[in-house]
């Protein structure tokens, strides 16, 4: 599990996760502009690593509340709002 986790972890950026696919699907990445996070990554990457007691107790939950805010004010400065 924690090779999984680290892999993972290894892909995220400074504004999230980007749009990305096995290297069997080719140039694939998903819409929006290549340096864009990828909405649904970030909500699928969040919701599992925030089920992991160990990230939860070594503090990296902040940091991934910080990134959920960073994606709540790119959706409101966009004009998407509940």
């Amino acid at each position: 599990m924690q090779k999984a986790v680290t892999a993972l972890m290894e892909l995220v950026r400074e504004n999230g996760w980007p749009c990305a696919v096995s290297k069997e699907l080719g140039k694939f990445r998903g819409p929006g502009r290549k340096e864009d996070p990828c909405p649904f990554a970030n909500l699928a990457m969040l919701k599992a690593l925030s089920e992991i007691e160990k990230l939860r107790e070594e503090g990296e939950v902040p940091e991934i509340l910080n990134l959920i805010r960073q994606i709540e004010r790119a959706n409101e400065n966009a004009g998407f709002t509940d």
